[in-house]
């Protein structure tokens, strides 16, 4: 007896773990496939706000007058809350920040992460906390050839969850692994004792 139950054991063993690395692979998958779905959606909404912004820009001369404050009215119509726009010339100085009121006064920005990225890349991103206002953000930044555009989210409890994967999938997967796990020991039991039989049957025809 402590032989089969140590077979059936083994046989149980080995069925189970091949389906646990099937498992960790399919939900490793899964998890980075969201992630880089929410994180493209993310980009894709801060992208077409850094793109109003710059038409403004344009359309207003707000760059060849210098007269950056005009952008506090687009600020107003963005439909995003805690949303927060940079000018950023190609210098690195500060030339306008939604968020700050002397924003003369704020250190150079052409070492900030994002910013960096942007310049070689069609856009940059970084999570941090701000240095200016001691928040911490979600940031984009684009180069348009005559600046930088920034825009920053506050990476609070909204934003946190919709960069973190679906909780449904991974109650799915588990509903599924206790389930196999289930039928993967009735099946090996059964097995065992069948092998187990034949083994017995083998061993009396000698």
């Amino acid at each position: 007896m402590p032989h089969r139950q140590g077979f059936r054991r083994r046989l149980f063993l080995y069925y189970f773990s091949i389906f646990l690395l099937f498992t960790v692979a399919v939900m490793a998958f899964q998890y980075n496939r969201e992630k880089k779905i929410r994180i493209s959606a993310l980009n894709s909404r801060i992208n077409d706000m850094t793109g109003l912004v710059d038409n403004y820009i344009r359309t207003n001369s707000v760059y060849e007058t210098g007269n950056y404050i005009l952008i506090d009215s687009i600020y107003k119509l963005i439909p995003v809350k805690d949303v927060r726009i940079t000018v950023i010339s190609l210098d690195g100085k500060v030339l306008y920040d939604s968020s700050v009121e002397r924003w003369n006064d704020m250190e150079n920005h052409l070492r900030r992460p994002e910013v960096r990225k942007s310049l070689y890349s069609s856009f940059g991103t970084a999570v941090r906390k701000s240095e200016s206002t001691g928040k911490e953000y979600y940031y984009f930044s684009k180069y348009f050839g005559m600046y930088y555009i920034r825009i920053a989210e506050e990476y609070n409890i909204q934003l946190r969850g919709i960069l973190k994967r679906e909780k449904v999938f991974l109650l799915f997967m588990a509903v599924v692994f206790i389930g196999v796990w289930v039928l993967l020991s009735a099946v090996t039991k059964r097995m065992g004792e069948s092998i187990t039989m034949l083994r017995d049957f083998a061993a009396r025809m000698r």
